[in-house]
């Protein structure tokens, strides 16, 4: 927040500065608060900030690896809904009704996060792409037509979780070399036989580095143990352009 400290001064003065939270951290902005502490930001300063935080998310990550995301959502990769498996849901008893003993014959839905989130860089706890049980697929469309050399599953820090049951073990990437309605290649197999980390890269075998593809599918062959949900905080595909 570096920049937002900056502005804060004013010709050498240093300006009222409020505390406001993102992501359940908080930053300094200068500023007024009315008497109840509420910060009064406008919908375009809060888009402006979040903004700025999700670009330095982008940074941060980028700079991790070094290397360019052909699934990044913001570089044009996109979800293939074809071949991608259910959103988990699940229902909560709202308060009032499980005070009157009817919890179990009125929920309400929870509102879970879509696909997309798997090909966003923040991997905060609780950001992620919750997929319905221990196996199922995600269907991604890249950026560019590229040979695929890597694949990079990230995690939210075992640090700030749980618990890492739900983090994908093993893992099946597909290619698909012409359009979303052909037939998938099989590229590679993976999978974790240590408990898993906050970013694992996994190498493309060279023999599969033969063809171009325009998009891949994971495929989620098991998880930790989690007997509901899979979580996918981001998956990045690195490899290169063929006629780069």
């Amino acid at each position: 927040m570096e920049l937002l400290e900056k502005q804060g001064k004013l010709h050498g003065k240093e300006a009222p500065r409020r505390r406001i939270g993102f992501y359940g951290s908080s930053s300094t902005v200068s500023g007024n608060q009315d008497g109840r502490g509420n910060t009064g930001l406008t919908e375009l300063e809060k888009e402006l900030v979040s903004g700025l935080i999700d670009e330095a998310l982008e940074k941060y990550s980028a700079d991790a690896i070094a290397k360019p995301d052909y699934a990044l959502f913001s570089a044009g990769g996109r979800i293939i809904p074809r071949l991608t498996s259910q959103d988990y849901h699940h229902t909560v008893a709202p308060t009032f009704w499980g005070n009157l003993g009817l919890k179990y014959f009125v929920k309400l839905p929870r509102r879970e996060k879509p696909a997309q989130k798997a090909i966003e860089p923040d991997i905060h706890a609780g950001e992620c792409w919750a997929m319905e049980g221990q196996q199922g697929q995600l269907g991604i469309r890249l950026a560019r037509r590229i040979v695929v050399t890597e694949i990079t599953i990230e995690h939210a820090d075992p640090s700030v979780v749980l618990d890492m049951d739900s983090a994908p073990k093993e893992i099946e990437v597909w290619g698909l070399r012409g359009s979303e309605d052909a037939a998938p290649t099989a590229t590679s197999h993976h999978a974790s036989h240590t408990k898993p980390k906050t970013r694992q890269t996994f190498s493309i075998p060279l023999s599969m580095q033969k063809w171009p593809f325009v998009g891949v599918v994971l495929r989620i062959k098991s998880n930790w143990g989690h007997p509901k949900y899979t979580c996918m905080y981001r998956v990045r595909v690195h490899g290169y352009e063929p006629n780069a």
